[in-house]
Parts: C-alpha cells; sequence; structure tokens
C-alpha cells in the first residue's frame, strides 16, 4: 500500500490516501464472506507472508499473486465456516 505525501504536515494527499485505504480495509474485512475485497488499494510489491501455523508455506509477492492467494483463501473459509465474521483494526 503506497501513500504519498510527508505524514504530520495537515491534511495532505498521504492523509486522504491512508483514510482510502483504511476505510476500504474495514469494509473488505467486515464483508469478507460476502463479496471479493478491493484490490484497487494495493501497489504492485504487495506481498503475502503466511505465518503460523502455516508459515512454511512461505511468501506470496506481486499483485496479481497476491490477489489470487486471497481469492482462493477466501474459498476454501467461505465453504468451511458457516455465518462467519471478521473484524479489522488499523492503527
Amino acid at each position: 500500500l503506497r501513500c504519498a505525501g510527508v505524514p504530520g504536515r495537515g491534511v495532505s494527499e498521504y492523509d486522504l490516501c491512508r483514510g482510502k485505504i483504511t476505510r476500504v480495509l474495514s469494509s473488505d474485512y467486515l464483508d469478507f464472506f460476502d463479496r471479493e475485497p478491493d484490490f484497487g488499494i494495493y501497489d504492485e510489491a504487495v506481498s503475502l507472508e503466511i505465518g503460523q501455523p502455516l508459515q512454511g508455506w512461505g511468501c506470496v509477492h506481486g499483485k496479481q499473486k497476491y490477489s489470487g492467494a486471497i481469492r482462493t483463501l477466501r474459498r476454501i473459509v467461505c465453504r468451511a465456516v458457516e455465518n462467519g465474521r471478521m473484524s479489522c483494526r488499523v492503527a
């Protein structure tokens, strides 16, 4: 995720960009079981690292591979979880 501008100088392009990213992520997490996420906010250099207990699966680099991994994960989770809910906290 990229934001242009310098943090700490009033309302800047950085602040606006960060606000949009926060809104999109919050919405995407809440609607995880209902719709595909908005991949438009991600940079081409995005990466996904899998943590415990699946850390041996490695890392996915690039927007296309990241999107594919999230879509696959979402399909698996949506089939396995009934009435699922996700939450998001962006600090």
